[in-house]
């Protein structure tokens, strides 16, 4: 993933502080992650990465078909984050 993912991922927590917080839920609630392998920090920098990382071991292990980020500035900012696991797909927006 690149550079661009994480400014994506970074500005999606900045304009919506709690698309963290549903992230890590859905990934616990699928089974894309343990508990025991959160970090706790509040810096959404961290954050991102953090995620990132997982977001790479989830596609290397073939347990996400899909992860596909979508940032428009113009003519009002859209973010979006779709993620398409065996039998579920969820999309993380903002605006909502």
């Amino acid at each position: 993933m690149k550079k661009q993912h994480i400014n994506c991922l970074i500005r999606l927590m900045e304009l919506d502080p709690s698309v963290y917080s549903e992230l890590i839920d859905f990934l616990i609630n699928e089974r894309l992650l343990k508990k025991d392998e959160l970090i706790e920090t509040n810096i959404t920098a961290s954050r991102a990465v953090f995620l990132i990382g997982i977001f790479r071991e989830l596609i290397k292990q073939d347990k996400v078909m899909l992860i596909d980020f979508s940032w428009t500035l113009l003519p009002v900012e859209h973010i979006a984050l779709l993620i398409v696991a065996n039998d579920v797909q969820k999309e993380f927006t903002y605006p909502r």
